[in-house]
């Protein structure tokens, strides 16, 4: 405006532009989560983030995944687009992973099978395989058997393994028993066996031992004694018993009979100690049986020349030597023995001959 009231205008515009994007607060995490039981991948939920801006208006947010979705196996992005009035726009990625953690599942694993077996201690066994299914694929199916195999007499495990795609595997496990249904045998059972036992009403017993086989499968041979065992006076019954793998048993019996020894000696009626080997010594046949024992020789005139206790042909024998030590002299010599068994008494006398 000048002096004189003239006026005149400038003009000129002040434009202020939005150019500041909106911000995310609560962006989410990276999220792992494993897949569902039967689906190949997982719904996954997260809390959805929010977005403000330094100017009013509204803010619009999309996404191009929602809480609850399904994600397959593997790794998805999920972006968050926040958009003001003045159309600046901000992102909120993250990643979603879903692993396969679940294992195939075999649908009709078997029983066990239990098939006798044929005459070459085996057989023939047939099944219908299992089958395996996966929430996402099967890889493949293995075996350590098939069916029409041939298997030995006894019991085999059967395993089918199923892997799927990603590696997890599981396995159906059976056995097949075969049985052995043979019963064993047994030979040369031996008979009753008669032992004589001394004052301690108890000997050793020996035997042959009977045998046992059996066509298929292991054999357990079994005896309730053994020869060289020690028997009491009595009946005493033997046992063995022969089982095989399928648990068929053949048993053998016996008796050991044990009496106590008859009280009885036989006397040598010659002793002809020259050494040679033969009747050098004065033999009384089982008397070292019964050690409650006394024996007397006397020559012609009654005089004792050998006396003993405990005589037993061995360590306590006459040898045609007096008490003194000295050889007496070729002639007939009268004994007597006497001998105490259990309640027993048995006293025998007569004549032998010393013959140089």
């Amino acid at each position: 405006t000048d002096g004189a009231g003239n006026t005149t205008t400038c003009s000129f515009t002040v434009t202020v532009s939005d150019a500041i994007a909106p911000v995310f607060s609560n962006c989410p995490n990276n999220i792992t989560a494993s897949t569902n039981a039967t689906a190949c991948g997982a719904n996954v939920n997260w809390v959805p983030p929010i977005a403000s801006d330094n100017c009013s208006g509204t803010v619009s947010i999309s996404s191009d995944h929602a809480p609850g979705d399904l994600f397959t196996e593997g790794t998805t992005t999920v972006t968050y687009t926040a958009t003001d009035a003045s159309g600046n726009n901000a992102t909120c990625s993250f990643t979603i992973t879903v692993n396969d953690l679940t294992p195939p599942i075999f649908q009709n694993c078997l029983a066990n099978i239990s098939v006798a077996a044929d005459n070459s201690c085996g057989a023939f066994v047939n099944w219908t395989p299992p089958t395996a299914t996966d929430n996402c694929s099967i890889a493949s199916v293995t075996s350590s058997h098939l069916p029409g195999d041939r298997f030995d007499t006894g019991t085999t495990e059967v395993i089918y393994t199923a892997t799927d795609v990603h590696g997890n595997t599981s396995t159906c496990r059976f056995n097949v028993k075969v049985r052995n249904e043979e019963v064993p045998s047994v030979e040369d059972c031996p008979a009753d066996v008669l032992a004589k036992a001394g004052e301690s009403g108890q000997v050793a017993v020996e035997w042959i031992p009977p045998t046992a086989s059996t066509r298929c499968g292991e054999l357990t041979f079994t005896g309730s004694h053994q020869p060289g065992d020690i028997f009491p006076v009595g009946t005493t019954l033997v046992e063995y018993t022969a089982a095989n793998d399928a648990g068929n048993t053949v048993t053998c019996t016996f008796n050991v009979i044990v009496s106590y020894e008859d009280l009885d000696v036989e006397v040598t009626k010659v002793v002809t100690p020259d050494g040679d080997g033969q009747n050098d010594e004065w033999i009384v046949v089982r008397i070292e049986k019964f050690s409650r024992n006394k024996v007397l020789i006397l020559d012609r005139w009654g005089s004792v020349v050998y006396q003993a206790t405990g005589y037993n042909n061995n360590t306590v024998v006459w040898n045609g030597l007096n008490t003194n030590g000295v050889q007496v002299p070729t002639g007939t010599y009268y004994y007597v023995i006497e001998v105490d068994f259990l309640e027993k008494h048995l006293k025998k006398s007569g004549f032998i001959e010393l013959l140089r």
